[in-house]
């Protein structure tokens, strides 16, 4: 039985290998996972490895890129075709996606694969066509959102009600290659150490977590989801602003402790939190804008402070720290995030109200992704965000601008 949370076959000749790398990075910042051969196949494997490839159950689909020059392929026409033929005539669910380029039509794609014995009718599958530059980008993106829905649609279509469809987001570490998670986003490429450019923020990162939330919206409705992975504090952060509770996703993200044991983190109905207090100053420089203090591992106030020659200056400043001044501290449950996260939104939004500030807010966090991604789920409406990473420069470092966020 094919399993819909596996990874996607990329049929294609070698002379149109720059936009199919382009599709599979596109896939990947979807979370769509890919069997590509010049990482996936071993040495000397190169027949075997893409039957076996095709044939494995965990292959999800496969992507058929169609050219004009497919027909002088023997490795499409005599492994790569007839083993995808296979797949579909079993029945079982398997994703076939045909793209269509080199200005080929339906007819005529159809007149290739006739050629190759490949006797489909492609009204029956995806079709998308892949233009030539520069309409080829927006195609590829388009094509791949394409993939993301019909792919949620299945798993959707298979998990039992009570079941959630499992995330995995890779920003400081490998993905796992367990087919467990419905989708796994690798976002690795898009990062140097903890810190990614605003071109890629803006143009790929942000976009493409707002199109997985969306599209879990519309095509797994109702479903809970389950977040973990590796992401740097600000990924966090935009990664829980994506999935917004005004979104109306029921959406938890998993927190390994140190200990290796994990516990599920999510929004809680509201209440004050026990092992943490959230305090604020306020009119400090008479600035506009309002710092966010948050210390679970360390103390974030010696490097903020460190850092006052390169911030703005600040009309509050609202701290949450240990009861007992204690770091690295504890967080023991879920609950206490949540109370915390609650707790620093209302201060925002009293000082906001109360002091009329016009300016943005600024976050210093030192603590784990799970509470940056509860934080980014309650960021609405509050303008700019600035999320600042911990650079490690120096005897305590300073705080060094990541992420932008218009919410």
């Amino acid at each position: 039985m094919t399993n819909p949370q596996g990874y996607m076959f990329i049929s294609y000749r070698s002379t149109k290998l720059s936009a199919v790398l382009r599709l599979r990075r596109k896939l990947e910042e979807f979370g769509i996972p890919v069997w590509h051969d010049k990482d996936s196949m071993p040495p000397g494997m190169l027949e075997q490895g893409m039957i076996d490839a095709i044939r494995n159950e965990d292959c999800a689909g496969a992507i058929v890129w169609l050219s004009k020059d497919v027909t002088e392929s023997a490795a499409i026409q005599r492994i790569e075709l007839p083993e995808i033929l296979h797949r579909i005539q079993r029945g079982d669910e398997f994703l076939v996606v045909f793209c269509l380029t080199d200005d080929l039509t339906l007819e005529d794609a159809q007149t290739v694969l006739l050629s190759s014995h490949f006797n489909v009718n492609l009204n029956s599958f995806l079709l998308h066509p892949v233009e030539a530059p520069p309409q080829e980008e927006n195609n590829i993106k388009v094509l791949a959102s394409l993939i993301l829905e019909k792919r949620l649609q299945l798993i959707h279509s298979r998990l039992a009600e009570t079941e959630t469809l499992k995330i995995h987001i890779a920003g400081h570490s490998a993905p796992p290659t367990t087919t467990k998670y419905a989708l796994v986003v690798d976002d690795r490429p898009l990062f140097s150490g903890r810190f990614a450019s605003e071109d890629h923020w803006q143009s790929r990162i942000l976009p493409a977590l707002n199109l997985i939330a969306g599209s879990i919206v519309k095509c797994a409705p109702g479903r809970t989801v389950v977040i973990d992975g590796t992401p740097q504090l600000s990924l966090a952060l935009a990664l829980g602003y994506a999935f917004r509770t005004p979104r109306g996703l029921r959406t938890n993200w998993l927190q390994i402790y140190p200990d290796s044991t994990s516990q599920q983190w999510g929004i809680e109905s509201m209440s004050a939190p026990k092992d943490f207090l959230v305090e604020r100053s306020t009119d400090l420089l008479h600035g506009q804008d309002i710092a966010v203090l948050i210390g679970v591992t360390h103390d974030p106030e010696p490097t903020f402070d460190a850092s006052a020659g390169r911030l703005p200056r600040f009309g509050a400043v609202i701290r949450a720290k240990p009861r007992d001044q204690k770091f690295p501290a504890t967080i023991p449950a879920g609950s206490e995030v949540s109370s915390m996260t609650q707790a620093i939104i209302r201060e925002v939004r009293s000082i906001l109200r109360e002091f009329r500030l016009q300016g943005s807010v600024h976050l210093f966090v030192s603590g784990p992704a799970g509470l940056l991604f509860l934080l980014g789920q309650q960021l609405n409406t509050f303008g700019k965000i600035y999320c600042y990473e911990h650079e490690a420069l120096g005897p305590i470092g300073f705080y060094r601008l990541n992420l932008v966020m218009n919410t």
